[in-house]
């Protein structure tokens, strides 16, 4: 889309009024100006009319897409044809394009991270620790009405002792599907059916066991940290995009610092979460 001038060529009377006429004068008038952005860029194309030499005659600026903003001097006579001309020296307008490319989405960012965080508490609630807790439930899904469904949304869990686990299923035609799910999940679990109720007896861990199940949780904290710089190494590519497209060193430092607090922080959650989790898993 090229950037256009428009004279005003017939003014309306009072009374008899006339549609005005506008004709494109873009290229007669000098103004070579060419939009050149796409759906790449969050800002489009901008022009700021305004007398800079104070002749009382306004000078465009014009930016917009990946080439530099151009200033155009308003060297049009008085009564005479528009004549701008791009001024080249004098103006520090090259670092100035009017687009950047895809705004640093740092709530995309953040929402990433703390996927990655809560990915981790998933994955932590699935190791059994010798102690009974609702949470080891969370990442079991049931075949349930034609869809997956969390067990915790099918019935109500309690935890009566610390070594047992009850589920009481509001319908009682998905026991069966939930005692199939349970055995299936990978957490070492036989559920016992008893009457309306499923009932998980947690089975004692031996040292060796618990230290085992340390080293698993420490794998699992480090695939989240790995998710965590995955991030922060997209975020680190976006502000190299908005440099290149001319976005300010001070800006380029600013966001680089909020990434990289944004990183530091997930990364001494993530070690908190570890910590926690193998103080649990040791406690006898």
């Amino acid at each position: 889309m090229r950037w256009f001038a428009l004279a005003l060529l017939a003014a309306p009377a009072m009374a008899d009024v006339e549609i005005p006429r506008y004709a494109n004068e873009t290229a007669s008038a000098g103004i070579s100006s060419v939009y050149a952005g796409d759906g790449e860029f969050m800002t489009g194309g901008g022009v700021a009319a305004f007398d800079c030499s104070g002749d009382g005659k306004p000078e465009l600026l014009l930016a917009g897409g990946t080439q530099k903003a151009t200033l155009y001097r308003n060297d049009s006579p008085i009564g005479g044809a528009l004549k701008f001309t791009a001024v080249t020296a004098g103006v520090e307008l090259d670092r100035v394009t009017g687009a950047y490319p895809l705004d640093i989405d740092s709530d995309g960012l953040q929402r990433r991270m703390d996927g990655a965080l809560n990915a981790l508490k998933g994955d932590f609630a699935s190791l059994r620790t010798g102690r009974a807790s609702a949470s080891m439930l969370d990442p079991i899904q049931v075949d349930a009405y034609g869809q997956m469904t969390p067990i915790n949304q099918l019935g109500t869990i309690n935890v009566p002792e610390p070594r047992m686990v009850v589920i009481n299923v509001w319908d009682k035609g998905l026991i069966g599907k939930v005692e199939k799910a349970i055995r299936e999940s990978g957490i070492g679990i036989n559920p016992v059916s008893d009457g309306p109720l499923i009932r998980l007896p947690i089975p004692e861990l031996n040292e060796q066991r618990r230290r085992e199940l340390t080293k698993v949780a420490a794998q699992y904290s480090e695939s989240a940290k790995v998710a965590v710089r995955n991030v922060r190494r997209d975020g680190m590519d976006m502000i190299k995009k908005a440099k290149t497209a001319g976005m300010g060193e001070d800006d380029q430092k600013m966001w680089q610092e909020e990434v990289q607090e944004m990183t530091d922080k997930a990364i001494a959650q993530i070690d908190r979460l570890l910590e926690g989790k193998q103080v649990e898993i040791m406690q006898v």
